[in-house]
């Protein structure tokens, strides 16, 4: 009776050790698969860190403009004068009606603050990164989501 359970459980080990092989190979594709998905997500942070450095360096242009503008001819414009209404009471305006720029609320966008900025819980489905306007937006998925809008579930991480 002995030997029979000492043989059985020598074929169970070898049943074990012959698939291992097998069990590493599907662990290296699903690590493949993850570091893949956070090399993306890390590609996409950069992206986001950069364009968002390129809008402060486009912001700080405009307002440099837009101030030598409003000094240059301050003086003769004062009845002319843009207003708020300009801008669709979402911010500030500076310049004459001829010739003037809108510095748009925080939430707000385009040359006369006329668009509304996305957000990510709403937009995205709290899942990711919302980038653009409610018209025009693209989410940045969290790892494990994907969609437009982050809706799916790719896989259940463990």
């Amino acid at each position: 009776m002995k030997s029979y359970l000492f043989l059985s459980l020598i074929l169970l080990l070898m049943n074990e050790v012959e698939s291992a092989p097998e069990k590493i190979v599907k662990r290296d594709e699903e690590t493949n698969e993850i570091d893949a998905l956070i090399g993306e997500v890390e590609a996409a942070a950069s992206t986001v860190s950069s364009m968002s450095n390129q809008v402060k360096e486009r912001l700080n242009q405009l307002k440099a403009e837009a101030l030598r503008e409003a000094n240059h001819t301050a003086n003769s414009i004062v009845s002319r004068s843009c207003t708020a209404a300009d801008c669709n009471e979402r911010g500030s305006c500076l310049g004459t009606l001829e010739n003037y720029v809108c510095f748009c609320q925080i939430g707000y966008s385009g040359k006369f603050c006329e668009d509304a900025v996305c957000d990510s819980n709403r937009d995205c489905n709290g899942r990711g990164l919302c980038l653009g306007t409610v018209n025009h937006l693209t989410c940045l998925c969290n790892l494990g989501f994907t969609g437009s809008r982050c809706e799916t579930l790719i896989a259940k991480i463990s």
